[in-house]
């Protein structure tokens, strides 16, 4: 009983320490609901086809997100949010829902081949599920007296993020066409570390590094819990969840509840399922010839540092982003003589998976928030020029994503993901940054990472119905 108090201070504090930031929307926006047997779905009218397919999708994917934790959830409301120019999802306790955020990314470790609604539905309801799961034995009675803080509280101080995120990329992998789980890019980092490194400490790879750049916990725990799931069964988490909130909640019951269902401890685990996955890596790698590369040296960091999106410079030199635990995102120029060149410090970087340079211009794009409405933010296209050393915003309130220049430098495309949920490919002059040509397609596919080939064509990749192709566009015909 002397583990009571512990939680108590936790409940507490509960609400500080779980609550999500509720901002609000513009007042000018209309609202409508759908109502099925497991969802209340809230959406801006403006969007009510997306509402109504999502509504579909939530209900379709119920049972089988649901059925390996041995759960049916409780109704749950979901509100789909179109204002933001940023591509996320969560579901919080408190109060107790889930926000699906509308504009897709561009990510390609993140989107795949899917549905960027259809793979928030599977992976954000599979939270609502692990949650669900937590009212169990000791958990159902806290839930009963002290509600979602409880059971947030109790959820959060006994199971770890690896387990939280982990077994959601392993349900999105299983149940859509793509899932993280299967993009090469998502466990690249960790396939590199294993075969030059080996694995690090269960402790060092929970609580990260200043030094070596640690796989965040939705890469380690996907395998983790997906090894568990091959080589114990498929109800083995609901096993071990129904035993964990069956206890007196306590930071240990989780390990102590994986050895009960397996024999092994926490760390054992980790080494098995890490040994078994480098195994199958090193023998992909045994079939490979590697081609021989020439490399740059970068400054040395006593921190692990990221140089990401490089571009070759007029003059041979390198142009990267750079990013890291003792830098804040900029851009720096490198050369063969490991001499490292700062150029500026960017802004809130919206990350599309790409940079863009042409002639003595760079172009990207970065976040921009509303003074008012915290739902409501942009997505802004900036450009440096090297010839002058200046940096200016050619749009504003825009959402617009993954510039490109031209051969010539004089235009710029991107790609927009209107409020309405509208994709399309913008054409800007360089100058003034107003639009010269707006290229919509009538099935709404997701554009991502356009390139300019020349000045009057671009290649794109197309993503539509489960499928990923590359097109070009010539800008004057719109032919495709």
């Amino acid at each position: 009983m002397k583990k009571i108090p512990i939680l108590l201070l936790f409940l507490s504090s509960g609400s500080n320490l779980f609550a999500q930031d509720n901002a609000q929307n513009p007042f000018s926006i209309k609202w409508s609901q759908i109502n099925t047997s497991h969802f209340r779905l809230i959406f801006p009218s403006q969007i009510s086809m997306i509402g109504n397919r999502t509504a579909n999708v939530l209900e379709s994917v119920y049972q089988p997100v649901s059925s390996s934790l041995g759960v049916n959830p409780k109704p749950i409301s979901i509100i789909l949010q179109n204002q933001t120019a940023i591509s996320n999802g969560f579901v919080t306790l408190l109060p107790r829902h889930s926000e699906f955020f509308t504009t897709p990314p561009q990510d390609y470790n993140l989107l795949g081949t899917n549905n960027w609604l259809d793979l928030l539905a599977v992976h954000e309801f599979r939270h609502v599920v692990q949650f669900e799961k937590a009212k169990t034995g000791m958990g159902k009675f806290y839930h009963f007296l002290f509600g979602n803080t409880a059971l947030s509280a109790i959820s959060n101080i006994t199971v770890p993020n690896w387990f939280w995120e982990g077994d959601a990329v392993g349900t999105e992998s299983s149940l859509t066409t793509s899932g993280r789980g299967r993009i090469p890019e998502f466990d690249m980092a960790l396939r590199t570390q294993l075969q030059s490194k080996g694995a690090y400490s269960y402790s060092k790879a929970v609580c990260g590094s200043y030094k070596d750049f640690i796989p965040n916990h939705y890469v380690s725990g996907y395998y983790m819990t997906t090894f568990m799931k091959n080589k114990f069964g498929i109800d083995a988490w609901d096993k071990i969840l129904k035993g964990t909130y069956s206890d007196l909640p306590y930071p240990f019951s989780f390990s102590n509840n994986i050895k009960k269902a397996t024999k092994l401890k926490t760390e054992q685990l980790y080494n098995q399922a890490f040994n078994d996955i480098a195994e199958q890596w090193k023998s992909q790698v045994g079939e490979l010839k590697e081609t021989e590369v020439d490399f740059y040296k970068t400054k040395i960091s006593n921190f692990y540092t990221n140089y990401e999106y490089p571009q070759i410079l007029p003059d041979g030199r390198i142009l990267a982003v750079k990013s890291g635990l003792s830098d804040i995102t900029q851009l720096v120029i490198l050369d063969k003589q490991s001499e490292e060149e700062k150029v500026l410090s960017l802004g809130i970087f919206n990350d599309a998976g790409t940079f863009s340079v042409s002639g003595s211009k760079a172009v990207w794009a970065e976040f921009n928030y509303h003074p008012r409405w915290g739902q409501k933010d942009y997505s802004v296209i900036k450009i440096y020029d090297f010839n002058t050393d200046r940096v200016k915003s050619i749009t504003h309130k825009s959402k617009l994503t993954a510039p490109s220049l031209s051969a010539d430098a004089s235009k710029i495309v991107a790609i927009e993901n209107s409020v309405d949920n509208k994709c399309s490919v913008i054409i800007l002059s360089i100058d003034d940054g107003l639009e010269t040509k707006r290229i919509t397609n009538e099935k709404n596919a997701l554009y991502i990472h356009p390139r300019w080939a020349g000045n009057e064509e671009i290649y794109a990749v197309k993503l539509l119905n489960g499928l990923k192709t590359i097109v070009s566009i010539n800008i004057e015909t719109n032919q495709e």
